[in-house]
């Protein structure tokens, strides 16, 4: 019974990642705006997550106090290879809590590391209750679906207004602030859905339409046929992000997709079929508005000429970070240096570099990167033979060199985290084509 309502406890926190309802705990206000990378806050999806450990608790004390022969987290424990895979990991965390040491706010340094241990937490989750990988990919689907009604609402609408109990903010394209695409007929609101940047939503579309097409492909012709209207309503969704670093993260997932599944013929050519339904949605987008997706793709304009400079001055500043700190900065301080060399500043003028791995590099420093890199080779040797795992991170790779959600916000730590804990659940392997049908009721 236990293990159960654990199940539908994953299922429903995975529902919930792109969600933004929270407590904000700290509330720095910085020259009269709020610092959001700054805040430490309880969401909603949290409240989920400690009910799901304490779950998971006592389905571990339960198993364990059975003879070791009948214990079945015992035996799946003892399975594991206790290498230098979980060496590394505890390296990382005894780097990341070392830099505490010196960091400038010692608050958002831990709130960032408690973050990161969340995955982990996460992996030990998914190996006491055993879920089946139906159970993340139909939970992604459900909430990649709702949220790409949501955008598109938004977008049809122009406009998205504030709600609270949802953490969502109000977003106009007549006032200053809120992201846009511009073209001869005028602003445009770029779809937010619930999260808080158009770039977030892209990335989480991504994921859910990577998803959809690993569980299409693994089920029957009927069943697809009906995941047919979710991946279009949420390619639709992905165009009117207008997320250029999801669009092209989406190509490298799906060439992952497509060129590792050659040696099985029917799984390819449902990659293929998926990717032109995809590719077909933005032809037509293209076809309607070649001016908002032209001036995007072109980066041509005011607004992508802005853009694109102030991302290669966030690239110098975080290399001088990195320069001036080879030690690092500690987790989530790179704003907290901004501060200080450009103090009086609004709140919201203090934002991480776009580029993950610049952020990495000015936060943990050179050993915290060195342990970093070491920890990815391990992940992607662990993934080499999951198509799922190894496109999720094709993606996620391609994006963090435009953007730092994965490393910064709480929905990017946890979808990233998702993505490498996936070959850990019962019924992952490209191969494994019965997975859908053998699912636990």
């Amino acid at each position: 019974m236990l293990q159960r309502i654990a199940k539908y406890l994953l299922w429903f926190w995975v529902f919930l990642i792109p969600w933004q309802t929270r407590w904000i705990i700290v509330d720095p206000i910085i020259g009269g705006a709020a610092w959001e990378y700054g805040r430490v806050s309880l969401y909603a999806g949290d409240i989920i997550f400690i009910a799901l450990a304490v779950i998971a608790a006592f389905l571990a004390k339960s198993q364990i106090s059975l003879p070791e022969a009948d214990a079945p987290l015992v035996q799946n424990l003892k399975s594991q290879k206790f290498g230098l895979n979980y060496i590394l990991i505890l390296i990382f965390f005894l780097w990341a809590g070392a830099t505490l040491i010196w960091v400038d706010d010692r608050l958002v340094g831990f709130y960032y590391v408690l973050r990161f241990s969340q995955i982990v937490a996460l992996w030990f989750i998914i190996k006491i209750i055993k879920p089946n990988l139906s159970l993340f990919l139909s939970a992604l689907i459900a909430s990649g679906a709702v949220q790409a009604g949501l955008a598109i609402a938004q977008f049809g609408f122009q406009y998205s207004p504030a709600d609270k109990w949802l953490g969502l903010a109000s977003h106009a394209p007549w006032e200053l602030g809120p992201a846009v695409v511009e073209s001869a007929a005028g602003r445009f609101l770029r779809a937010y859905g619930s999260l808080p940047h158009p770039n977030m939503l892209g990335g989480f579309l991504v994921f859910c339409l990577i998803a959809a097409a690993h569980y299409i492909s693994r089920v029957s012709g009927r069943v697809a046929l009906w995941l047919v209207l979710p991946v279009l309503v949420m390619s639709q969704a992905l165009v009117w992000s207008f997320s250029r670093s999801a669009w092209l993260g989406l190509a490298f997932g799906f060439a992952v997709l497509i060129l590792g599944s050659r040696g099985v013929r029917d799984t390819q050519k449902k990659f293929i079929v998926i990717f032109v339904l995809i590719s077909s949605v933005f032809l037509a987008n293209a076809a309607l508005a070649p001016d908002l997706l032209g001036s995007r793709l072109a980066a041509a304009g005011r607004l992508e000429a802005q853009s694109i400079a102030e991302r290669g001055a966030q690239a110098g500043l975080a290399l001088e970070a990195a320069k001036s700190h080879l030690l690092g900065l500690g987790p989530g301080n790179y704003t907290v240096w901004l501060m200080q060399k450009f103090p009086n500043l609004a709140g919201y003028a203090y934002q991480p570099a776009h580029n993950l791995y610049l952020l990495a590099l000015a936060e943990l420093g050179i050993p915290g990167v060195i342990i970093l890199a070491a920890l990815a080779a391990m992940f992607l040797k662990f993934c080499r033979k999951n198509l799922l795992c190894l496109s999720l991170l094709a993606a996620a790779g391609i994006i963090s060199l435009f953007d730092h959600y994965f490393w910064s916000s709480y929905s990017g730590i946890l979808l990233l985290g998702l993505a490498l804990i996936l070959p850990g659940v019962n019924g992952f392997s490209i191969h494994a084509h019965s997975w859908y049908n053998n699912r636990e009721e």
